[in-house]
């Protein structure tokens, strides 16, 4: 068993280091066990030491009022143990060092309770992993496949994303979005490219694994249309541009086998103001949906 107190003797008496050693090694242990004694003879060294007997005493010899260094002995049995030197560095504050010579004798207490009851000491259980440190900057590159014109072929193009994580405790990214896709069809219909320019942001939620999430994104966008259209009859070409504003939301499941290499699939629906209608000789040849809908598939790479 463990004694219920333990003394400890200060050389040479020094009240302020006394109290503030004492006070350390109590708060350490989360109760009363140290208190302080007077400086007494040193005891013989015994010629029989018990098995294991409880830790009664600890001395201490300070080497001065600036306490470079201290010199700590624990008495178990009638005998001293091996001391301990601390030795401190000019920077050290004086109240850290009494305070580090307390967490010293807390420490050896701690560890001659554990040997007792014959538990493993704490130092001796593996240290928990550290947690991974988040990456908050990324870049993505999709392919994308979507609605084009009500008359046409599908459009179709690329995505690239750069993401921002500014806090590293919230799954929230910025996000910039540039978005270049086309819709190229026969003879006597349009041909369109649209170029969109986004910022908004994205978030994850966990799924069933740490490498599974759910990210939703909304973005405003900016977008500028391009459409060239040749009169089969003439052959005559005639072209447009167009700029709209609007807004995109999506949202994908995301794969992270590696901490800096993400794979997801996902869907997006977007809705621009003004509607795109396609006029030859004040007659409609095409025209877009205000609400579009288109799907990626992609890659992201984490830094």
């Amino acid at each position: 068993m463990v004694a219920d107190t333990v003394t400890v003797a200060v050389e040479p008496l020094d009240d302020r280091a006394s109290f503030a050693i004492i006070d350390a090694c109590n708060r350490a242990l989360g109760a009363t066990r140290c208190v302080l004694t007077g400086v007494s003879a040193a005891p013989e060294p015994a010629a029989v030491v018990p098995k294991q007997p409880p830790i009664t005493r600890v001395r201490v010899a300070l080497s001065s009022a600036e306490v470079e260094r201290a010199a700590i002995a624990f008495e178990a049995g009638g005998a001293l143990g091996p001391v301990r030197i601390l030795e401190f560095e000019d920077s050290d504050p004086l109240e850290e060092r009494y305070r580090a010579i307390g967490l010293v004798i807390a420490a050896r207490l701690l560890e001659e309770a554990a040997v007792l009851r014959d538990e493993p000491l704490v130092q001796d259980k593996p240290s928990p992993r550290p947690e991974p440190k988040v990456k908050r900057l990324g870049f993505e590159t999709a392919l994308l496949l979507g609605q084009g014109l009500d008359k046409g072929d599908l459009r179709w193009g690329l995505r690239s994303r750069a993401l921002a994580r500014p806090f590293a405790s919230i799954p929230v990214s910025v996000a910039f979005a540039v978005r270049l896709a086309a819709s190229a069809s026969g003879d006597d219909q349009p041909s369109v490219r649209w170029t969109s320019l986004g910022l908004g942001l994205q978030g994850a939620v966990p799924l069933i694994s740490d490498a599974l999430f759910l990210e939703l994104h909304a973005e405003g966008a900016l977008q500028f249309v391009n459409v060239s259209l040749e009169d089969p009859a003439t052959g005559a070409e005639d072209s447009g541009s167009e700029r709209r504003t609007g807004t995109i939301a999506g949202a994908q499941l995301a794969w992270a086998p590696f901490r800096f290499w993400t794979l997801f699939i996902g869907a997006e629906s977007s809705l621009f103001w003004p509607p795109l209608i396609l006029e030859v000789r004040r007659a409609e040849v095409a025209k877009e949906d205000p609400l579009r809908l288109s799907a990626h598939l992609g890659q992201r790479l984490s830094f």
